[in-house]
Order: structure tokens, then sequence, then C-alpha cells
């Protein structure tokens, strides 16, 4: 067959009948995972290289998901026919100082509220002005998958028929967005909090390293580990970052400290 290709000038590609890559789908259901990931290391507020931390409670919630294309049943029900357990069907209150694990009985009734609040917020009018928007991001120096392509929230300063202006609440700069790349999130209602603040800074950032100090051993990932400085950030928040990644971001610092260090 090799021969034969050779004297055809042609390639040989072997694809398995009904396996997922071949029309695409585990592409499209990759998307979905990975934006998952992006909401949960905002959420606790993780290094987007400790995504494999989060793997156990991502494939639970997943795995727990009733899905509209198979007929609102979770993978759960259909792989082992049991009931997949409800979010809301237990709760923590608050009981003489002690936080006391309680059952709330049937939640069809949230669910179904739930439902209906989705839909609601989906179906809200486009952006005016004193609204709140998330904007699409694309940043070319740092193509990495795990950092979020919707930041913000903006809010809206002026309409246009094809464009809108919006404002940084953290920077208070202003630009100019077309309309495909705005998302509605809230009306002008909205209460901006520090939190709310807080977590608009904390998105897509992007550290300069500005010396590495020091290395140790890691047994846990079997690998080394540098102690980095970052430019812009006090000297409390240097952190240790794996060895691996480091050589790909910084590679000529990192070459840099290990031909000075003895340590080899």
């Amino acid at each position: 067959m090799y021969t034969l290709c050779s004297k055809l000038k042609c390639d040989q590609q072997f694809s398995v009948a009904y396996c997922p890559w071949i029309n695409g789908s585990i592409e499209r259901l990759n998307i979905d995972i990975l934006q998952v990931f992006r909401t949960m290391i905002l959420e606790y507020k993780l290094d987007h290289r400790e995504w494999m931390s989060l793997i156990s409670v991502v494939q639970g919630k997943l795995n727990h998901t009733a899905l509209p294309y198979l007929a609102y049943k979770s993978p759960l029900e259909l792989f082992t026919g049991l009931h997949p357990p409800s979010p809301f069907a237990h709760t923590f209150v608050e009981r003489r100082g002690r936080r006391v694990l309680i059952e709330t009985g049937s939640s069809d009734k949230i669910e179904r509220s739930l439902a209906q609040l989705r839909v609601s917020i989906q179906n809200m009018h486009r952006a005016v002005i004193g609204d709140f928007v998330l904007r699409s991001h694309v940043d070319e120096k740092h193509l990495n998958k795990l950092l979020v392509t919707w930041v913000g929230p903006y809010v809206v300063t002026e309409t246009h028929p094809r464009y809108f202006v919006v404002k940084d609440l953290v920077t208070g700069k202003s630009c100019d967005v077309h309309a495909s790349r705005l998302k509605f999130f809230a009306d002008k209602d909205l209460q901006v909090s520090d939190e709310l603040l807080q977590h608009i800074a904390s998105q897509s950032v992007i550290l300069d390293v500005k010396e590495i100090k020091q290395h140790r051993w890691n047994s846990e990932r079997q690998d080394f580990e540098l102690f980095t400085s970052w430019r812009g950030l006090e000297e409390i928040e240097d952190s240790w970052q794996s060895f691996t990644p480091m050589t790909r971001d910084v590679q000529v610092l990192v070459d840099r400290y290990v031909t000075a260090t003895e340590d080899t």
C-alpha cells in the first residue's frame, strides 16, 4: 500500500465509521468543556495551569446534567439507569452557630423556575445606555484555550447603528465595539460591588516574569518548581511555578537561571 501511494502521489488515511472525530462531534463537545473550565478557573481564582485540579468536579457535573439532545436525561441515567441527585436536594442552614445539612425535598418547582429564568435572560433586549455587557476578547499573543473569551462586564455609554461605546469599570477607558462582539449581562440596576470589580480585574491577567529566585523538587508533580517574582506585584505575591510551562513561556530566563545556579 505504501508503494502504491508513492507511485500515485497520494496519502492514505484510515477513518473508522461512527467515530466522533469524523464529523467534528468531539470538537464541539470540547468547546463546552473548555467553557466550563474557564468559568471554574475564574470562580475559584486559580491559575489556568491548575486546570487539572478541577477535572473530577467538572466530570461529575457533566455526567449528572440533563441535556436536551439526550431527551433531557443525564449521561449517568442513560448508562447506569440511576436517577442523578439534584443539586437542590440538600442545603446547609445555620442552627445554633453550626452548619447543618438538611433535605429540601422535591426540587422540580425550583428547577422549572430556573429554566424559565434562563430563557428570560437569553431573550432580553440588546444593550442600551447604562446596561452592562460582556465583550468578546481575542489575544493573539497568548492563545491559551483556558483564558476567558468573554470579559467584563462593561457599561454602555453610547449607542450607534452598528457599534456601541463601552467603558471599563476598573480603568475607566472607553472603546468602540461592534454589536456582534457584545453579550448582554445585566441592566442598569446592577450594583457594582468591590467583589465584581475584583472579578473584572482578574480576567485574562498576563504577568511578566521579573526574576527566578530559587527552585525545588515537587514529588507529587514529579517536576521541578521555580520560585518566581512578577513585575508589578509585591514581593509577598511571589509564587512557585512548574518548570515545564515556564520553559515554554520564558525560556531565556529559565536557561539563564539554570546556567547560573550551581545545583544541577
